[in-house]
């Protein structure tokens, strides 16, 4: 693994002393964007949220959503602010929150794993305002998005229920003031910035050289459409992407949001094994909750067909087939579970085998 990011790292270096103009332009434009959106939409999120968590607001109102979030979530009342924070304050603030409890010691491990699966979502100023208002151009249509996306985070919520087995929780007396939320905040959000503008460079190095047209030929002779074929390879790297698309599928759309994309999941991941946390439940989280999202999404333009305005036909754009999104998460969801199951009892064998528990327990005893 860190030989084949060495060799991405070195690649990226030669296309950046090749192609300057092309890196330049690129990141101009991503810092632009963390300038106008990104920075004043989040980074007071971070802040109050650093000084909830530090001055024990969320350890009162853990009493209050205790029966409903575990009825729903399997997570303790206190795990609700990451639930509520996660929706309003957009990625990576969910998992952000998520990591902030689990180390203050607010909520056990398993909880916290059940929660990345689904708090880390894309903030409603985003949705409305940049994706439905500035590039569909139809706020309706963001507030479908939106509501897309929510209730697909509260399924995969509930269905992420069922994840993992319950441990004791080491409860912590939490301080009633945080030890610097302000620097804590500036930390994450320029960690956020960074892997915008990086992106948004990798993304124009793989344009300029024609390595997403050709993706985009190949999703097109599949069946979809050339814009939602456009927005779904710019996307999958950097949800942003997403802002400044002149087309696609609504539901592509709702199933990219869900996604978070390629940006967000090494934002998360930073952040996550940071904390000694594993990003297995969130991959499973995502897949399934970007499937849930365009299934959502088709649904509510059944219901509320007037969101999409009549002359607005890049709305309208058909994919191959709404309920496909759903099945393939639903596969791809179970395939990487029995895949990390299949790898979980292959490592417990080998340690068998290998008498590795014997060697540890007799070398502990010999210490002590």
């Amino acid at each position: 693994m860190k030989k084949a990011v060495g060799i991405c790292a070195a690649l990226t270096a030669l296309a950046l002393s090749l192609f300057p103009a092309v890196a330049i332009s690129a990141a101009g434009k991503a810092l632009s964007l963390c300038a106008s959106t990104l920075i004043p939409s989040l980074f007071p999120f971070f802040v109050c949220a650093n000084t909830l968590i530090a001055s024990g607001i969320t350890s009162s109102a853990g009493r209050i959503f205790e029966r409903p979030s575990r009825f729903l979530f399997r997570v303790g009342g206190e795990g609700a602010s990451a639930v509520l924070l996660g929706l309003v304050s957009g990625y990576p603030a969910g998992a952000a929150v998520t990591c902030k409890l689990y180390s203050s010691g607010s909520i056990s491990r398993p909880e916290a794993q059940r929660l990345l699966a689904f708090t880390n979502n894309a903030g409603p100023l985003f949705v409305i305002g940049a994706v439905g208002t500035a590039a569909c151009k139809s706020p309706a249509a963001g507030y479908i998005l939106l509501a897309a996306q929510t209730l697909a985070s509260f399924s995969t919520g509930f269905c992420m229920r069922f994840y993992g087995t319950d441990t004791p929780r080491v409860r912590t007396t939490l301080r009633k003031t945080a030890a610097d939320p302000m620097g804590d905040a500036v930390h994450t959000v320029l960690s956020l910035c960074g892997f915008v503008v990086f992106f948004s460079v990798i993304t124009a190095f793989l344009e300029h050289l024609g390595i997403l047209g050709i993706a985009r030929r190949f999703l097109t002779a599949s069946g979809l459409g050339e814009k939602t074929a456009a927005l779904l390879c710019a996307g999958f790297l950097e949800v942003s992407a997403v802002a400044g698309t002149d087309g696609g599928a609504l539901p592509a759309m709702a199933g990219l949001l869900s996604f978070g994309g390629l940006s967000v999941f090494l934002q998360t991941a930073a952040l996550v094994r940071r904390n000694g946390l594993s990003m297995n439940s969130y991959i499973i989280g995502k897949l399934l909750s970007s499937g849930l999202s365009a299934f959502y999404c088709r649904l509510l333009l059944m219901v509320f067909p007037q969101a999409v305005p009549a002359n607005a036909p890049l709305l309208q754009e058909k994919a191959v087939a709404y309920g496909g999104y759903l099945a393939a998460a639903v596969l791809l969801t179970f395939s990487v579970w029995f895949f990390f199951r299949l790898m979980d009892s292959l490592n417990k064998r080998l340690h068998r085998t290998s008498g590795y528990d014997t060697i540890k327990k007799k070398t502990e005893k010999e210490q002590a």
